[in-house]
């Protein structure tokens, strides 16, 4: 994949999974109490729009991780296969939630806010809804293998 192809890859893994994921929030949102009890402010545009800018600020690292991660995956994989990216991003999202949502809580335990606190502050706050990154990960892996076909060789 080109030098250009990368910055398209990664930018889609950075947009793409962070409103995918955010929109499943705020689905989730309006679906339960889940809005009510853990702060997410109202029912409407606003709230969706809110609910996008903060992923888009505090999901950024683990996106750009998660697509990294993948693309690695599918390297030992036939890459043109966009079944078999769904089923990966859908596995490696959650556990990539899970697993960096763990490094915040050590972090946030043993030290004041710092920078590592918030990378990791995005994943923290989604391992209470950890099974809503399975469908927002399966269809960002989806976006990423049609970027990556259209530029691979």
């Amino acid at each position: 994949m080109t030098r250009r192809g990368s910055l398209a890859y990664y930018l889609a893994a950075w947009i793409c999974g962070c409103v995918f994921m955010s929109g499943f929030v705020w689905i989730w949102s309006l679906a339960s109490f889940f809005s009510a009890r853990d702060g997410i402010p109202g029912q409407g545009v606003s709230s969706f729009l809110a609910t996008c800018f903060y992923g888009l600020m505090f999901g950024a690292p683990t996106a750009i991780l998660g697509g990294f991660i993948l693309r690695r995956i599918m390297s030992l994989f036939d890459r043109g296969k966009w079944v078999i990216w769904t089923a990966v991003g859908a596995v490696l999202t959650p556990v990539l939630i899970l697993a960096v949502g763990a490094l915040g809580m050590v972090i946030v335990d043993r030290t004041s806010w710092s920078t590592a606190a918030m990378l990791t502050y995005g994943p923290l706050v989604l391992m209470k809804v950890w099974w809503l990154a399975i469908p927002a990960g399966a269809a960002t892996a989806y976006v990423l293998s049609r970027v990556d076909r259209a530029f691979a060789p």
